[in-house]
């Protein structure tokens, strides 16, 4: 049995939106939720959740994205909130594609943290998303170079598939939150970071993230993105 989990805390998003039914696997599909007015059409299974950082609405739901969950399985696929499944192959074809126990995109613009910092806070920051974090950011791409750390590698983490029996996997998720709660909860910063400091070498999915855009939504053969509540 997989899983496809994800979270909103917050109220960030409205109710993900039912996926259609996937092929070639059994899926469980889990919500987590602060909120116990909310309730996610079926197959969604809804499971009311107390903030793990009251604070820090984005920071809490990484704890889903980041860590396995009791009784979600090894077998899982995180998506954002916001992502409607629309392809029957989806979940088969993600497990698949991972390497050393994770699966993500690629970033489809740029193309190592420093750029995609600068992104988060200027042209491209999603309407101040990140604002809150402006100074923390600063100091974790200082500490980054400091650091020495130079790899021309980046990737769009709204999708990550995992297994969570791979010692790598563990490894990174748990690593990962704790670089979030350090710094931000812009977790695109600090996923390169994780890898190569455990030399871990992710899965990439075999085609691009925004492949498919029109006027009413954008995504790809798996999945159409709609935009955050806030």
């Amino acid at each position: 049995m997989a899983a496809v989990v994800t979270a909103d805390i917050g109220g960030v998003d409205d109710l993900p939106l039912a996926p259609v039914a996937q092929r070639g696997v059994d899926v469980d599909w889990w919500y987590f939720t602060d909120d116990p007015e909310q309730c996610a059409p079926e197959p969604w299974r809804t499971e009311y959740v107390q903030p793990v950082w009251p604070e820090e609405a984005n920071l809490s739901a990484k704890v889903y994205k980041m860590l396995p969950q009791p009784d979600v399985g090894r077998d899982v696929v995180w998506i954002d909130a916001n992502m409607q499944v629309v392809s029957p192959d989806f979940v088969a074809e993600a497990l698949d594609c991972r390497r050393d126990g994770i699966a993500v995109f690629t970033h489809p613009r740029r193309h190592n943290v420093y750029q995609e910092a600068e992104a988060s806070l200027g042209a491209e920051s999603q309407g101040g998303k990140y604002e809150p974090w402006r100074d923390r950011i600063r100091d974790q791409m200082h500490g980054y170079v400091i650091d020495g750390f130079a790899e021309d590698r980046l990737y769009a983490c709204g999708t990550v598939a995992w297994d969570w029996s791979h010692v790598a996997a563990l490894t990174v998720g748990t690593a990962w939150l704790v670089e979030c709660a350090r710094w931000s909860p812009q977790d695109q910063l600090s996923f390169p970071y994780v890898l190569g400091r455990y030399g871990v070498t992710p899965g990439v999915f075999p085609f691009g993230q925004l492949e498919r855009r029109d006027a009413n939504y954008f995504g790809n053969r798996w999945w159409r993105l709609h935009q955050h509540r806030r």
